[in-house]
């Protein structure tokens, strides 16, 4: 189940780098300070149950 679930965050973390590099719209200051890694976020939650178990 782990190795599924890390194929997948691989699979999104591509698609998401593929949308910025197609979505490369200047952001505003407040935008870019809000701005949160969802990928990012997900790892670090599903590393520490990895660590957990």
């Amino acid at each position: 189940m782990t190795a599924k679930l890390t194929q997948l965050l691989n699979q999104r973390r591509a698609e998401y780098r593929k949308q910025l590099h197609k979505n490369n719209m200047p952001l505003d200051p407040y935008v870019q300070s809000v701005k949160v890694d969802f990928v990012a976020v997900l790892d670090r939650h599903f590393h520490k149950m990895g660590d957990a178990v």
